[in-house]
């Protein structure tokens, strides 16, 4: 039985299509902390710390952000869906929910630069506000991997 080609390339367009899992080594609880510049109308500087869950090699993370200080956000409905984009440097947090600072919230995702080879995070980012009228919420941090300390995210 002879196949016709366009069966044939339209197989291989969604073969090729298909998205690949970001890989996450080893598996367990993951931390990066560092210190963040936090701003919705008013600036603060905050003690940040992200602690990942990662269920098994080659899997999806979960990520639980926090901050410290009153003057820095709260991050509400954790945890995040957190996954290394297909360019294989920006790590997003899926569909955050914070709120502190001033009024209102902001939700969105919230997005650094992976650096597997210094094994930090750089984050400088807008998460958009919840709130009409309200600022959005501006976060600038470098978080270094603190365990495990060879933990290894690629594409």
């Amino acid at each position: 039985m002879r196949i016709p080609f366009f069966l044939v390339a339209f197989a291989s367009a969604c073969a090729s299509s298909t998205v690949q899992a970001d890989m996450w080594s080893p598996s367990g609880n993951w931390q990066m902390s560092g210190w963040a510049m936090v701003s919705k109308g008013l600036t603060a500087q905050c003690p940040m710390t992200i602690d990942f869950a990662v269920p098994s090699p080659g899997s999806t993370a979960s990520a639980t952000p926090s901050f410290f200080g009153p003057h820095c956000f709260f991050f509400m409905e954790r945890p995040y869906l957190a996954e290394l984009q297909p360019d294989g440097t920006t790590l997003t947090l899926h569909d955050v929910v914070m709120v502190g600072i001033s009024s209102g919230g902001c939700s969105g995702d919230l997005s650094g630069q992976w650096d597997n080879v210094a094994k930090t995070l750089t984050i400088d980012t807008i998460v958009p506000t919840d709130t009409p009228g309200t600022d959005d919420c501006f976060i600038q941090a470098v978080l270094t991997l603190n365990s495990p300390s060879a933990g290894s995210i690629v594409p």
